[in-house]
């Protein structure tokens, strides 16, 4: 019971060894530090002699690693979640101006819109590009146009 837990009776390292195998890294490590303590091993000992100590050193700082490495995806994963909501809470739509072509110059359009790369809407720009005599731009004339094309992709 809480007595072989303990390590009263030298065993802490194989249990330690078990929750390492049943992926319980916290109580691994805290195993680990009971044997160490049972063993009368300081924290600042590198090279032990006794193999069993070596194993069990290897082990704890293994288990360390796995926990700061289980902390930080923890803390990643949290962070891109609360970035995923923060990216759902879209904003709200830009108006985008609307222009008339017969009010808007060459030079008006570039320092206002095309330098700045701001969108506009032409509302007359497409019946003013059209020129006379040539049937409107409709979807329709598109389709009987262009309708029989494929354009490859590269």
């Amino acid at each position: 019971g809480r007595a072989r837990q303990r390590g009263e009776d030298g065993k802490s390292d194989i249990l330690a060894s078990y929750y390492d195998f049943l992926d319980q890294p916290e109580e691994a490590i805290r195993c680990c530090n009971q044997a160490l303590e049972d063993w009368g091993v300081r924290e600042e000992e590198e090279n032990p002699k006794d193999s069993r100590v070596a194993e069990c050193l290897q082990l704890r700082e293994r288990m360390i690693r796995t926990v700061q490495a289980a902390e930080a995806r923890t803390k990643l994963l949290t962070s891109l979640n609360s970035a995923a909501v923060h990216h759902q809470q879209q904003p709200s739509p830009v108006p985008i101006p609307r222009e008339k072509v017969s009010e808007l110059s060459c030079h008006d359009f570039y320092e206002r819109y095309a330098k700045r790369r701001e969108p506009v809407i032409i509302v007359d720009g497409v019946d003013r590009c059209v020129l006379k005599g040539t049937p409107r731009w409709t979807f329709d004339l598109v389709r009987q146009e262009a309708g029989g094309k494929v354009a490859t992709l590269r």
